[in-house]
């Protein structure tokens, strides 16, 4: 079983892809995730939740819940098993045509081993089942690739890091941040995401306490912050050290040139909110998004 998995998580938009599936899996020791969002980890009924039957009993009732009411009434384990064989396993991508999911890495036929060992090892120890489960999926795609790490880059798991941690213990966690007008712009930008900056900004402030919530609990050492226009324009250097030193890895050539040539201002889009809106707009998300600031520091989450 590979030890020391990375996830990288934040608000979609603020460098989670570029992070995980750009830089580090250049790294000579790290491979991310086939695809580089795995669902199955931490979605509602996902892994994370499979991993709670020895939790308490109100956080056992709300998994059931959440899965009972939102798709029928269907034990976890049954709805588990119905979305890696379904949304999980195969969903189009917002592009036409365009086919993500586990299918990319593992064969049916490895799902359905995994999935038999899984049901009868949860019951003895939940935990370490549901690492086996993410090891017997995700590892052979890292090993084929020479790789002796893995890395994930869905958003949300900064949001399920307890979850993640409860399963992962020798985890390393990335937590992106960016400017929220610029994570606005680029999500009204995309086929699946708002139509609004309003709504869009609202977003990304939901998403910025869900992940302070998620990463709170988390042991000292475990997680770092990293402001997506510290690291491509204003403390380059002093920024990608603290991903090399937070996950133990050396600089590697690869990685370092497309940190130069790649993760650079203008494709990051830095300021790109203000460019697509009118004075009168602009002021107005300029006012909003202070206001959002302004309550973000009050709870003392780190803002970008």
């Amino acid at each position: 079983m590979l030890t020391r998995p990375v996830f990288v998580g934040g608000n979609s938009r603020s460098g989670t892809t570029v992070i995980g599936r750009g830089l580090l899996n250049r790294h000579p020791e790290i491979a991310c995730t086939i695809p580089a969002e795995s669902w199955f980890l931490t979605d509602t009924g996902g892994l994370c939740d499979m991993a709670t039957a020895g939790a308490p009993l109100r956080r056992r009732a709300r998994v059931w819940g959440n899965a009972t009411l939102r798709h029928g009434k269907k034990d976890p384990i049954t709805y588990f098993e119905s979305r890696m064989h379904g949304l999980w396993w195969s969903r189009e991508w917002w592009q036409p045509g365009v086919q993500r999911g586990l299918h990319q890495s593992v064969t049916e036929g490895q799902l359905a081993e995994a999935l038999a060992t899984f049901r009868v090892t949860r019951a003895h120890n939940p935990n370490s089942a549901a690492r086996q489960l993410a090891a017997d999926l995700i590892d052979p795609s890292t090993l084929d690739r020479g790789k002796a790490r893995w890395v994930d880059t869905t958003p949300r798991n900064v949001r399920r890091a307890q979850g993640l941690h409860r399963v992962f213990p020798d985890m390393k966690l990335i937590n992106m941040v960016r400017d929220g007008r610029d994570v606005a712009a680029s999500l009204v930008a995309r086929a699946w995401g708002p139509d609004d900056y309003d709504v869009a900004l609202r977003q990304w402030f939901r998403g910025m306490k869900e992940g302070h919530k998620g990463l709170r609990s988390l042991p000292p050492g475990t997680a770092i912050t990293i402001d997506l226009s510290q690291l491509v324009v204003h403390d380059r250097d002093a920024q990608y050290q603290r991903i090399l030193d937070h996950l133990a890895i050396d600089d590697a050539p690869r990685m370092r040139k497309f940190f130069n040539n790649q993760m650079t201002a203008g494709n990051a889009n830095l300021g790109r909110w203000s460019s697509e809106l009118s004075s009168r707009q602009a002021a107005k998300v300029n006012d909003t998004y202070a206001q959002m600031l302004a309550s973000l520091e009050k709870d003392n989450i780190q803002t970008p």
